[in-house]
């Protein structure tokens, strides 16, 4: 069963956007968590709701601190802070911006007024991309179940027996002086005082070290964006998982053995 979509919708013109989402009806796996008309309330939307789809007007006026004057522009204001897995849908009455959206990594293109059969091909291969990222996941969780199951021992000294698929990183809380491991149930459980980073790359060869506080599960690594890790569901709004110098080579070099 597919997870269900969100997206959020940034056109300065009230009418187009209620064109839009009446456009998105029939498709039930697309929640719009949000709409924008404006830049300022645009990056509050996607920050907020972390969006799976992002739906940009071009021709977007600036606003409060803002001071771009199109999407284009939105998009490269906000992209660097963007990580997790967004998939951005320009679309615009003017045809002359196609060339620029594709060069900004733009995952399609709509022309207004929205043709009915455009936005179903879009959704489709929207769809299709998902579905094939979640059969990724599950053939990477059929193969780990082959693997030997771990024994960890929590800082209040329980013991637990989880599989590696289970788990999507790692990271050190210097506060606590604490390594914790985060698993795809959405639990956070901090592992007993000894346990350090060459225990925890011990684990397994799919565990890699990318920063002096982090070390993550490269079967959920989705892309790297901007010296940040972007992982896979269900660890996709993880948000905080930076790639330091030392580590990167070894990453990048394991990443594209994958």
């Amino acid at each position: 069963m597919i997870k269900t979509a969100k997206a959020v919708i940034i056109d300065d013109d009230v009418l187009s956007i209620e064109v839009l989402k009446n456009a998105l009806l029939p498709y039930e796996y697309v929640q719009i968590a949000a709409t924008a008309t404006n830049a300022e309330q645009g990056e509050s939307a996607v920050f907020a709701h972390h969006p799976d789809l992002l739906f940009l007007d071009i021709e977007l006026p600036a606003s409060g601190l803002h001071t771009t004057t199109n999407g284009l522009e939105f998009l490269e204001e906000i992209q660097s802070h963007v990580t997790w897995d967004m998939r951005v849908v320009f679309y615009t009455s003017y045809e002359k911006y196609l060339l620029e959206a594709l060069r900004a990594n733009a995952f399609d293109f709509l022309l207004k007024p929205i043709n009915q059969s455009d936005l179903s091909q879009l959704l489709t291969r929207f769809r299709e991309r998902r579905i094939s990222d979640l059969q990724r996941i599950s053939a990477t969780k059929a193969h780990d179940l082959n693997e030997r199951p771990l024994l960890i021992t929590s800082v209040t000294n329980e013991k637990m027996v989880v599989r590696p698929h289970n788990i999507g990183y790692f990271r050190y809380n210097s506060t606590r002086k604490l390594w914790e491991v985060m698993l795809d149930d959405g639990r956070g459980i901090f592992l007993k005082h000894n346990t350090t980073a060459d225990v925890i790359l011990n684990y397994g060869a799919h565990f890699i070290q990318i920063h002096k506080i982090y070390i993550i599960n490269l079967h959920y690594l989705s892309m790297i964006q901007n010296a940040q890790c972007v992982m896979s569901y269900p660890f996709h709004e993880a948000d905080s998982l930076k790639v330091s110098k030392v580590y990167r080579k070894a990453l990048l070099d394991r990443f594209y053995d994958i």
